[in-house]
């Protein structure tokens, strides 16, 4: 039992206990000692019941918890987690919010003219500048040179099938790959030379010279297709050049030369045949010529011209037209095909042809005279 002089401190402290005071110190008293001492008293531990786990949506929007350094308490995460329904807070705006913060983070702008120092900054392509191609020279030459071979191969495939037009074609992207290559100039000109585009043919055997004066294929390029074209001045030069080379004993243009002579001679026996009006040995003499200068555009003037006098008119229209298909500039085709038509009756055409005629060669005095007979 206690004595009544304890009374008084056991209600006080039974007053601090109802009233939860607990910053001061308790009493306690020890029944077999009945010795006082003091000690702080603990803190009641509240129970905290952990919320239940929630599904949340993805139209569900939470509010960040703010950044805690140290493990916060029950009681302060109730105070400061805050869950927002839909009516609460819109959707868009924290999606905008938050991106606008993350971009603002991410993509720090630099001033113009200078280099950002961070090591994780992108330059565009802009900021960079161009990218110079440092590929050797020499690099980029083996290839331009593996490739166009690749291409005249392909050529040389196709001529040899006798596809003409598609070796052409390979012949220029050979060109278009590597321009100083004589051989590939050359190559195109015998292709030309089998699709009788004798002028074709003669220009690029000139260019293969350009390129590689040496080139003895061009010499013998450029001297068939001035023979084929019945250029007598041009192939003489040509025969002359290639004995004038120090090579000259590896070409062989015996043969040409001897056409050359044949043609000569054929041409000079056509003009004295024309003068006395044998067109019957002057067909004949075309003819032959043909064989060897079949690309000459004025001795098959000749040859038609013969062929309306023989009053074949329809021979001769024919061979008007072939000449015109080569070159549409040649007066005298529409000439002779306007005398064609007149022979057949058809006096409309044969005045058209003729006025064509004379756009071309105004001056003409055959087509003059013509003109003012027919009309």
């Amino acid at each position: 039992m206690n004595s009544e002089s304890d009374q008084p401190k056991l209600q006080s402290f039974n007053n601090r206990m109802e009233t939860g005071d607990d910053d001061e110190p308790q009493v306690v008293f020890e029944s077999k000692t009945k010795s006082l001492r003091r000690r702080r008293p603990q803190k009641k531990q509240q129970h905290v019941q952990e919320p239940e786990p929630v599904l949340i949506d993805d139209d569900d929007e939470i509010e960040e918890l703010p950044n805690i350094s140290r493990s916060p308490s029950p009681s302060s995460i109730k105070e400061e987690a805050v869950i927002l329904s839909d009516s609460d807070y819109d959707v868009n705006e924290v999606a905008d919010e938050t991106g606008t913060k993350f971009n603002n983070f991410v993509e720090m702008e630099t001033p113009a003219g200078q280099v950002s120092d961070d090591p994780m900054t992108i330059e565009s392509d802009s900021e960079a500048g161009d990218i110079q191609d440092v590929t050797p020279p020499e690099v980029l030459h083996a290839a331009r040179v593996r490739q166009a071979d690749e291409l005249k191969k392909s050529g040389n495939d196709f001529f040899v099938k006798g596809e003409y037009h598609k070796a052409l074609e390979m012949y220029k992207k050979a060109i278009e790959a590597l321009p100083t290559d004589a051989a590939f100039y050359g190559n195109r000109s015998a292709c030309y030379m089998m699709l009788k585009k004798y002028k074709e043919a003669q220009a690029d055997a000139r260019m293969s010279l350009q390129v590689d004066p040496s080139f003895e294929k061009g010499y013998l390029r450029l001297l068939r297709s001035s023979l084929a074209l019945g250029d007598i001045v041009g192939t003489e030069g040509v025969l002359q050049a290639i004995k004038s080379l120090p090579t000259c004993t590896t070409i062989h243009v015996a043969a040409e030369e001897a056409k050359l002579n044949t043609l000569r001679n054929y041409m000079a026996e056509c003009v004295a045949s024309k003068e006395k009006k044998d067109y019957r040995k002057l067909l004949y003499l075309c003819e032959r010529a043909l064989q060897i200068a079949d690309g000459d555009l004025q001795l098959k003037m000749l040859k038609a011209d013969s062929l309306i006098h023989l009053n074949r008119s329809a021979e001769a229209q024919e061979l008007c037209m072939e000449v015109l298909h080569t070159d549409s500039l040649c007066m005298e085709a529409y000439y002779i095909r306007s005398i064609c038509l007149y022979q057949a009756d058809n006096l409309e055409k044969a005045v058209q042809f003729l006025r064509q005629a004379l756009q071309f060669a105004p001056d003409s005095a055959l087509c003059l005279n013509v003109f003012r007979v027919r009309h």
